[in-house]
């Protein structure tokens, strides 16, 4: 169900790009300091869309690379712990007597 819904917000995203896309083809001048360029406005949506989204992985990168570093880290942890502990299969010897 989940893969689903997905899928028809996807379509939905898209076609409501497209619908931006269509509507908004006025051409735009963008003025830089050494040239200028004529673009559509639509495409100027989707550059500073795509610059955001790029941005934003970079952004998020280093905290990324130092969790996964801290996972290898632990599940190596794990491991030795696993195979230093007494398997939770035996019974542990009972300090009390047996019943009589």
């Amino acid at each position: 169900m989940g893969r689903v819904l997905r899928a028809i917000f996807l379509l939905l995203v898209a076609l409501a790009g497209l619908a931006f896309h269509v509507r908004n083809q006025a051409p735009l001048t963008l003025d830089f300091y050494a040239f200028q360029a004529v673009v559509p406005a639509s495409w100027l949506g989707v550059g500073g869309l795509v610059v955001g989204v790029v941005l934003g992985v970079l952004a998020t990168l280093p905290a990324r690379w130092r969790l996964a570093r801290r996972i290898k880290r632990l599940t190596r942890e794990l491991d030795v712990a696993r195979i230093a502990a007494p398997s939770v299969t035996e019974s542990p010897a009972s300090p009390l007597p047996p019943p009589a």
